[in-house]
């Protein structure tokens, strides 16, 4: 009997020795749980149960349990390195044979799915173009790795703060104009006629006036001058005639002392155009049938002068202008036979800065009461820093992807609490057409602006200032021509907000909530936009909730799926087979799965690793326990063995 108890005791402790053995193999083996041998007695029994003093008949293996304990994690900085804290196990699927494991070392085979070291694929969650997930079917996770589709624009969010201390920029002031009796009539002679006369310049800011006196005969180019001279004031003169009656290719005529040649209209016009830039400096000319338009940019008079070489009858017709298509005063015709002149002067214009005013003259140059038309100076221009008051940019994207700047200015206005904002793309107006304009204006982009409107407490009116439509960017190539993107759709041809999704146009919209109007310098506090050029697969990421995520070059990221986690009533009752992973039995019971987070299932770390959990220090004292248990149970047989061999003895005594 001793002899079956001990031979039993040696099967326990040998196994034992194997459970610790496995234990210590894989003590580096990523995920493995570590095992523990369990005993149970054994004893002898009838049909009518053991005795009171029975005696035990040794022990067998009960059990040998797995420890689901949670181990270490080692960081690897391997992304599709998944470590798991908390409850759950990966589900995997090998051609549909599911298994269960809590080694995460994935990777991706040829076709992108994520993969163990036997191929099985790691299983998860679909996922909409939102990153939510669909429905609660296990599907394999899968990364593409084809090139990522470009976003056009669709959407502009800007947080500002515009500076309720800055100048209002735009100026109103008031335009006068030299409209006496004199002004741009042809006179006999080679001086204008216009007498000698004074104008006051009032400077109603700080009381005083400047007084301009002009001598007679003076040009309108040297009114400007002395004119421009004050300040708060800024002058330009132009000198305008229409002259006709050439009958004869034998003629001279002169202008301001040059010959010209050529007697007939085209004639007379190109030889004045081909001395722009040298004798007759800053005059042009201008052939409309037999008529010459002649113009002095700066303001200098026009002195015209005719030989008749010969042909006394020959003529010339001058007649002053203010405009191409208004005549002032009386015709004059010079002829050949008197060597005849005549003379033009000019006409001056004032633009007078807010708080200035124009009084004086005797109505021959200026009237004696000059009418005032108001003006507005310094308005915006995107080429002029000095036109507005703050700027700031950012890059917007087309259909196909390409980058384009889009550059807001930010204009302060008189009227309280209100800004004017200017849009451009790539530096080309995006404003509707004004179809008030003549053609083609009336099919050309305006300069977009929009009024920004704010409360007195600095805060945005979002009632005055709604998100804002951008409907006509085109979008165009480094030549400045449509680069092939989707265009713009105007108001007018049905653009609006919101705007459509998929849209149907380059249009975008801008939002400016959050902006605000305090008495600090200007500053972007944020400025975004949903764009996106098209990006290359860069890398990969599992989130701790399971979000599998591609990262592409253009800096955006889209969730390809989410990873689940398996969970059972009974993991003791799992079954191993093999390569630290676990099949489901009866004892298991049913698996639930769901997300790392959610119910009892634990947390992922990408890029780290659950190291093994056996403990080799308690192992190896294990092992010295095993051996010793071993030891004993052979002593056990060795010693039964002598006192059988003492009862043989006994027995074949003489």
């Amino acid at each position: 009997m001793a002899f079956n108890t001990a031979l039993s005791g040696l099967n326990a402790a040998s196994s034992n020795l194997d459970v610790i053995s496995n234990n210590i193999a894989n003590a580096s083996t990523v995920g493995f749980k570590s095992s523990r041998a369990e005993f149970g007695d054994v004893y002898a029994a009838s049909v009518l149960g053991t005795g009171s003093n029975a005696v035990g008949s040794g022990v067998n293996l009960a059990n040998v349990r797995q420890l689901f304990d949670q181990g270490n994690l080692q960081t690897t900085g391997n992304s599709l390195d998944v470590a798991i804290s908390g409850g759950g196990m990966f589900t995997m699927s090998n051609a549909g044979a599911l298994t269960y494991t809590r080694a995460g070392q994935f990777g991706l085979d040829k076709n992108g799915y994520i993969v163990d070291s036997t191929n099985a694929q790691l299983q998860g969650y679909a996922v909409d173009a939102n990153g939510n997930v669909v429905g609660n079917n296990l599907t394999a996770l899968q990364v593409s790795t084809a090139n990522q589709a470009p976003n056009r624009t669709t959407d502009v969010k800007g947080n500002v703060n515009l500076n309720a201390s800055a100048s209002v920029l735009v100026k109103q002031g008031n335009t006068y104009q030299s409209l006496g009796t004199k002004i741009e009539n042809a006179v006999v002679g080679t001086v204008n006629g216009y007498p000698a006369e004074s104008v006051s310049i009032n400077n109603t800011n700080s009381g005083g006036s400047s007084v301009i006196n002009f001598t007679a005969n003076e040009s309108a180019l040297a009114m400007a001058q002395q004119l421009q001279a004050v300040t708060g004031v800024a002058a330009t003169a132009t000198t305008m005639a229409k002259v006709t009656g050439f009958n004869n290719s034998s003629s001279t005529v002169t202008l301001n002392g040059v010959t010209l040649s050529g007697s007939t209209p085209a004639a007379f016009a190109a030889a004045i155009n081909s001395l722009t830039g040298t004798t007759l400096s800053g005059i042009t000319a201008a052939v409309s049938g037999t008529t010459v338009t002649v113009t002095s940019n700066n303001g200098q008079d026009l002195n015209f002068g005719i030989s008749a070489s010969g042909f006394a009858a020959d003529t010339l017709t001058v007649q002053g202008m203010t405009s191409a298509t208004s005549p002032v005063g009386v015709a004059q015709t010079i002829t050949g036979a008197a060597g005849g002149q005549t003379t033009v002067g000019g006409l001056v214009n004032l633009n007078l800065q807010q708080g200035f005013s124009l009084t004086g003259g005797g109505g021959s140059i200026f009237t004696a009461s000059p009418v005032a038309s108001p003006y507005i100076s310094n308005t915006f221009d995107p080429t002029n820093p000095a036109t507005y008051n703050s700027v700031t940019g950012t890059t917007v994207y087309d259909s196909v992807g390409n980058a384009h700047q889009m550059t807001t200015y930010f204009v302060k206005d008189s009227t309280p609490n209100t800004w004017t904002m200017y849009v451009q793309v790539d530096g080309q107006n995006v404003g509707d057409p004004n179809t008030a304009l003549p053609a083609p204006a009336n099919t050309q982009p305006t300069m977009f602006s929009h009024n920004i409107v704010f409360n007195n407490d600095g805060s945005l009116n979002s009632t005055a200032t709604p998100p804002i439509l951008v409907s006509n960017w085109t979008p165009l190539n480094s030549a400045g021509l449509p680069n092939g993107a989707v265009s713009g759709q105007t108001v007018a041809n049905g653009g609006a907000l919101p705007i459509p999704i998929p849209p149907t146009s380059s249009n975008f919209q801008l939002d400016l909530t959050g902006t605000t109007q305090y008495g600090s310098p200007f500053s972007v506090n944020s400025l975004t936009q949903n764009g996106y050029t098209t990006g290359q697969l860069s890398g990969l990421t599992i989130g701790n909730t399971g979000q599998l995520q591609a990262n592409y070059t253009n800096g955006q990221s889209k969730t390809l799926g989410v990873v689940a986690l398996a969970n059972f009533p009974n993991q003791q009752g799992l079954k191993s087979v093999g390569g630290t992973s676990w099949t489901q039995t009866f004892a298991s019971g049913q698996p639930t799965y769901g997300q790392p987070g959610s119910s009892s299932l634990g947390l992922l770390t990408s890029g780290s690793l659950e190291q093994s959990t056996v403990n080799l220090s308690s192992e190896l004292v294990n092992l010295i326990t095993a051996q010793s248990n071993y030891q004993a149970n052979a002593k056990t047989i060795q010693t039964e063995s002598t006192v059988l061999q003492a009862v043989i003895n006994i027995g074949g005594a003489p």
